[in-house]
């Protein structure tokens, strides 16, 4: 966690899709069996905006942890990611889960519209540049329902420079339009990130 968003691959488009095709096939052991409570972390994201019957979105959702832990209570999952290595991986452990679905997409470039009750992220934006992180928190704003939620998990800026302090997250997500932004720290590594979009509001009044 503490140097993630600091390889030599991760802001860079190809080869950061490369990198995670290679990965895919250690990446629950790297970090979801060695990381103490990462999975933990995970379940405590999904109960802190995931309703019954919501709409969800995972963005970069990896290997499935955060959409198959959603897919226990949500009515619909996507789970979006642009390796392949990873969404092989996501749907041999979810196989059986009826109501996820798998999108190969870059989340810079997302093929939906407005219509999902919550967006989940689980320490994806790290990975992107400043202005991108930016433009997919304005593209996730977009993509909610009226009264929508934001989730985001990852980790606390004591670990390095690479994580947003409390105020810079804050800072961000009003900026792109959300409210009530709240921020949850556990076990001295990980910080849980939820937001909402207005009740009453549009894009063309922003």
């Amino acid at each position: 966690m503490k140097f993630a968003g600091r390889s030599l691959v991760s802001k860079h488009n190809r080869r950061s899709r490369a990198f995670y095709n290679i990965i895919s096939r250690f990446y629950d052991w790297i970090y979801l069996v060695q990381v103490f409570g990462y999975v933990q972390s995970a379940r405590q994201l999904v109960d802190a905006v995931v309703e019954e019957e919501d709409s969800v979105l995972d963005l970069g959702c990896g290997t499935g942890l955060v959409a198959h832990i959603a897919a226990q209570r949500a009515g619909h999952v996507v789970g979006i990611d642009h390796s392949k290595g990873m969404l092989h991986r996501a749907q041999r452990k979810g196989r059986h889960l009826d109501n996820v679905c798998y999108v190969l997409r870059d989340c810079r470039s997302m093929p939906f519209v407005q219509g999902f009750d919550v967006i989940l992220s689980s320490f994806m934006l790290v990975i992107l540049k400043e202005a991108e992180r930016r433009a997919v928190l304005q593209d996730a704003f977009r993509l909610l329902r009226p009264g929508g939620r934001l989730g985001l998990l990852g980790s606390q800026d004591r670990m390095s420079q690479e994580w947003y302090t409390v105020s810079a997250w804050e800072d961000l997500l009003s900026e792109a339009g959300f409210e009530n932004v709240q921020v949850q720290d556990l076990n001295q590594i990980f910080r849980i990130v939820t937001a909402c979009r207005p009740v009453e509001s549009s894009d063309e009044s922003r």
